[in-house]
């Protein structure tokens, strides 16, 4: 009896090495297809020297604020990809207009955000490697008819994709609104007028996705047969 409860804890321990083996080189790994920021941040950690006390020093509430700003530059040039390919849907339809409007508004809100992360000190190189991380993730989550068997329930589910966007980016810009006095380079972004503008992207994406609702769940006689 004595000898089988030593020989059970025996390979509990030997489990418990093997996991944290894993673990560890699961946390050394950082996979190519993972966000960009990831590696950046695992190696700041990583490096940070030990202060006085022996414990990692904080990180700074600036270096925090560019990591959310980076997260939020990734979904900036992902929905900047949506919106060129929900333009390029709609070809000369009804919504052609109002999205080529959108996308013109999108890429100008997208570069603002660009010059928040430039101004808090982030590198070039970071910002090329979200964007084409980025570009290559929205691409390959492109709804096609392929899929959806019907082009009308195609441009439904990615105006919905870029209306959860745009209420991102409204949170993002109500979010530095409220830290804006904390943060010198967020004075020259007029993000009163960014928020507001997030507010009326949504309103009108909302009309073209609700337009896309009908087509594809109440479509015109015509259509039934």
């Amino acid at each position: 009896m004595v000898l089988s409860v030593l020989v059970e804890r025996s390979r509990r321990r030997e489990t418990e090495r093997e996991a944290q083996k894993v673990q560890t080189r699961l946390f050394n790994q950082v996979d190519e297809r993972s966000s960009p920021h990831t590696e950046a941040t695992v190696s700041r950690r990583i490096t940070q020297a030990p202060g006085p006390t022996g414990r990692m020093s904080p990180v700074t509430s600036t270096e925090v604020l560019g990591t959310y700003l980076n997260d939020h530059l990734a979904g900036a040039n992902a929905g900047v990809e949506m919106a060129r390919r929900l333009h390029e849907r709609a070809g000369a339809g009804p919504d052609a207009a109002a999205l080529a409007r959108l996308v013109e508004e999108i890429e100008h809100d997208r570069d603002e955000l660009r010059r928040l992360v430039e101004q808090l000190g982030t590198s070039g190189h970071s910002i090329k490697k979200a964007a084409g991380w980025v570009a290559g993730k929205a691409h390959g989550l492109a709804v096609t008819e392929l899929l959806t068997g019907d082009e009308h329930l195609s441009m439904l589910l990615e105006t919905e994709s870029l209306a959860l966007g745009i209420v991102g980016k409204l949170a993002l810009w109500e979010a530095l609104l409220a830290v804006a006095s904390a943060h010198p380079q967020l004075v020259e972004a007029d993000l009163v007028r960014l928020a507001a503008r997030a507010r009326e992207q949504h309103g009108r994406i909302e009309t073209i996705r609700l337009a896309a609702a009908r087509r594809s769940f109440a479509p015109p006689p015509d259509r039934l047969s």
